[in-house]
């Protein structure tokens, strides 16, 4: 993993971290509107090349990509 590759998934996990308790809008992997507050953050490693990662927010049991954030709301 390149350095600047390793830079941009640590700001992205730090920025989901922050979502934590907060409400989101957003979209799952089937492009599926998800509404609600951010229970825990992962990083999902592509199992074909370890150097790709994808920060993820769940909401409940649904999945939303980092990336995929429409809305933040401050509780």
């Amino acid at each position: 993993m390149s350095t600047l590759s390793s830079f941009a998934t640590t700001q992205e996990f730090t920025t989901a971290s922050s979502m934590i308790g907060k409400k989101i809008k957003g979209l799952d992997r089937e492009a599926k509107e998800v509404n609600g507050a951010v229970s825990s953050v992962s990083v999902k490693i592509d199992e074909k090349d370890r150097n790709k990662r994808q920060v993820q927010v769940h909401v409940g049991k649904q999945i939303v990509d980092i990336k995929n954030v429409r809305e933040i709301v401050e509780n």
